[in-house]
């Protein structure tokens, strides 16, 4: 299942930085707009084929994947 953070509160944004730089680190999503941005780590394959298979929210009309 996706666990989606909100990426605009600053403790989720630092643990962030640190969490993306991690060897065990796998992969993240961001998903944002101009008002708001989520973060998702480690996602499994079934989450990414949901994500390849959903709209958008309208307000986070950008999603950006990094897989290490």
């Amino acid at each position: 299942m996706l666990d989606f953070k909100d990426f605009d509160d600053e403790n989720v944004y630092n643990w962030s930085q640190t969490h993306a730089l991690r060897d065990t680190t796998r992969n993240f999503v961001v998903e944002f707009g101009k008002e708001e941005a989520h973060i998702a780590f480690d996602i499994e394959i079934k989450d990414v084929q949901t994500l390849f298979s959903t709209q958008h929210e309208p307000t986070k009309p950008v999603r950006w994947m990094f897989v290490t």
